[in-house]
């Protein structure tokens, strides 16, 4: 989370204004005790400048992409991060059975697993420059210590059991879905 004061727990988050797209990040803003409101992300430098927003919630790369090094005081680091997000490229049947054998053939060998670490590794790079720009800036970069990572799970813990739910009411196993998406993760970042 990057706000414009230091956020040593949750308490000193209480309240605070959020600028959010919406979604997962949206819950787990009201979760820690925030007031998540909705702006595109390009709003996001005037937000904060004229403090209308106490913080954004974003991953590093963001910092360099809007400007935000001149009007972030801190950046609060959840190992493992708060929340995810997806992204998905979609293709209607009809319009994939029209392209050429050549074409599907290209097309599935650089998506997948292919694509995912690609862009990935992209990303990775790019959240790097935005934490050297945070740091060049003179921002306060913490990691949140054990006392609010533990707070925090406890409190999106809700979110966490509503999916499953919602997932498992769809006929399938949504807690062993959810373990092996996150054994996968252990994998990712010991580098396998």
């Amino acid at each position: 989370m990057f706000t414009k004061k230091n956020v040593k727990t949750l308490a000193d988050f209480k309240n605070m204004k959020i600028r959010t797209g919406g979604g997962i990040s949206e819950q787990v803003i009201t979760a820690l005790g925030g007031s998540p409101f909705f702006k595109p992300a390009p709003e996001s430098y005037e937000l904060l400048n004229t403090g209308v927003a106490d913080g954004v919630f974003f991953p590093f790369e963001s910092i360099v992409s809007f400007k935000l090094d001149k009007v972030v005081g801190q950046a609060t680091v959840f190992p493992g991060g708060l929340y995810s997000s997806s992204f998905g490229f979609f293709m209607n049947q009809e319009k994939w059975n029209k392209l050429s054998k050549q074409d599907q053939d290209v097309i599935e060998k650089f998506t997948g697993e292919y694509a995912a670490r690609s862009n990935g590794k992209s990303w990775d790079t790019a959240d790097q420059i935005g934490l050297s720009a945070l740091k060049a800036a003179g921002a306060n970069i913490v990691t949140a210590d054990a006392g609010m990572q533990a707070e925090a799970k406890k409190r999106s813990g809700p979110i966490i059991e509503d999916w499953i739910k919602k997932a498992s009411a769809k006929g399938i196993n949504a807690k062993a879905v959810l373990d092996e998406f996150h054994a996968e993760l252990l994998k990712v970042a010991a580098g396998k």
